[in-house]
Parts: structure tokens; sequence; C-alpha cells
């Protein structure tokens, strides 16, 4: 008995040492920034001199802001484009990169590239190609006979919200179009191959067997796309700061306005709190939605 209660001893300290460098950088980077993001978020500050408590202040105003109104709704719209559009392609690309056995890694890599693009770069490469005077969108309905139909794209607040999203959903297709192959490629081919001798075709193979076995994979995707939009920076940051106004503005624009422009650390601390919220929210509602779908799917 004493051997036994020595080894499940050592068996304790050898997990706590290794998991320990962990648990500390989690702890040093994760856990205390929140914590003093919720403390600062119940304080009046500039960013010099004492802290003024306010309580739910910040909270207060940051609700009823129609700033704030603006804001989310563009963070929801840019998450139902990301789902309903980003996904539905990278899943139809990712399949059918999955069926091609001729040029395989050569499709994969060029799919993947713009995902290494940095979001600034891209942004500045579609801010020259909305541009409302030698934009190219524009000199290509100029060329083809439809100037009437030229915009300027960026400044018109009824047209930018939808000129920021798509190069985000451009450079994350790929993205998503890897992971959704990693996860076809771990289906057994001797499934694929018996459906195929049932006589089932390649569309009744992708909708019976590909997308019910990669469920977990989309429940994952579907988080990262969530999280992802709420902590969307630089594409819009790069094409037009967030404007007009803040009409193509996401939450982490917001909050780094009110910070490092306006000066109000204490907002622009709330507003990272709620960022915290709606992600932990999103996440937990779709993970108990995807644990409801594998249970009827018998996943």
């Amino acid at each position: 008995m004493g051997d036994k209660k020595k080894r499940e001893f050592n068996e304790l300290v050898f997990k706590i040492w290794f998991s320990a460098p962990a648990v500390l950088l989690y702890t040093v980077f994760m856990v205390i920034p929140i914590c003093f993001s919720v403390y600062y978020s119940l304080n009046k500050w500039s960013g010099i001199g004492p802290l003024k408590f306010v309580g739910f202040d910040n909270y207060t105003k940051l609700f009823t802001s129609s700033d704030f109104v603006t804001i989310t709704g563009n963070t929801l719209i840019l998450t139902a484009v990301s789902i309903c559009v980003t996904m539905v392609i990278a899943v139809i690309i990712a399949y059918l990169i999955y069926r091609t056995g001729f040029g395989f890694k050569v499709f994969r890599a060029g799919v993947f590239m713009p995902a290494i693009l940095s979001p600034i770069i891209v942004g500045l490469i579609f801010s020259i190609l909305f541009n409302a005077d030698y934009g190219l969108f524009n000199q290509i309905l100029r060329t083809i006979g439809l100037g009437a139909l030229a915009h300027p794209w960026l400044s018109d607040p009824n047209t930018v919200l939808a000129a920021v999203i798509i190069p985000q959903v451009w450079a994350n297709i790929g993205y998503y179009t890897i992971i959704f192959l990693a996860g076809m490629q771990s289906i057994s081919p001797e499934v694929i191959e018996s459906a195929r001798i049932d006589g089932a075709n390649s569309f009744q193979i992708f909708t019976k067997i590909v997308l019910p076995m990669t469920l977990s994979i989309i429940q994952i995707v579907i988080i990262l796309v969530v999280t992802g939009a709420l902590k969307s920076y630089g594409y819009s940051w790069a094409m037009t700061m967030g404007g007009p106004g803040v009409k193509s503005a996401y939450f982490t624009i917001y909050m780094y306005t009110k910070a490092f422009v306006a000066s109000e650390f204490g907002s622009s601390s709330a507003v990272s709190v709620v960022i915290l919220i709606y992600a932990m929210g999103f996440t937990v509602l779709f993970k108990f939605l995807g644990r409801k779908i594998a249970g009827v799917t018998g996943e």
C-alpha cells in the first residue's frame, strides 16, 4: 500500500511539474489581464492620474450608445457572412480538393496562400482596388460600359461594410479550407469506397457521409469564425479606420479608439469585457448546439 501511495504521489508531482509552466503562462497572459480589464472597466481613467470608481457607469454609457449598437450590428453581420458564405465556400473547396488526386498539394498550398498574408496588407490592397477614382473595380465597370455603377465604395455608409467584409472573406476561405480538408482526410477511405460500391454519387457522399463525419470540425470552425469576428481589426482599420463614422467599425476598433483616441480607458476596458462575454456565450451556445446535433445524428 505504501508503494502504491508513493507511486501515486510521484505521478501527481510529475503532472504538476509539467503543467505548472502552462498554467503560469496562462495566468500571467490571460487571467491577470482579464482581471485588470474588469477592474479598469469599473473606473474612469484617462491613462494619467488616479482612477475614479464609477461602478457600472461605463457599461451603461456603452449599451446606450448609438455607436455601440451600430458596431454590434456590424460584428453580427460579419459573423453571419463568415458562417454562411466563408464556411460554405471553404467546405466546397475542401471537398473538391479532397476528391482531386492530381495536384493535391499545389491546390492546397494555393488556397491557403491568402491566409498567411497580413490583414493590414490585404486591407491596403483592397482599399486600392475599391478606390473611387483609380480602383480596379470601378475601372472594370467603366471599361465594360457600366460606368454608371462606379461607386465610392469606401466612403458611402451604405456600401462600406460590404467592401470591408469582402477581403476578410477572401483571406479566411483558405484557412478554413485547410481545417475542413484535414477533417475530411481523417475519414476512412473504406467508408467512401463502400458508399461508391452501394451506388452513392459524389453529392450523396458529401451530404450523407462527409458532412456528418466532420461535424466536430464544423463546430470548431464556427467557434473560430465567431471569435475571429469579435476580434477583427486589421482589415477594417487598414481600409477605412472604421469609418465613415463607425459604419465599418468592429468591437476591437471601438475599443482602440476609446483608449488611444478618446483617452477613455475605463470605457475601452468595458468593451473588452463585453467582447469576452460575447465570445464565451457564443462558444458555450455552439458547443451545446453541437452536442445536440451530434446526438440527433448519432455521432
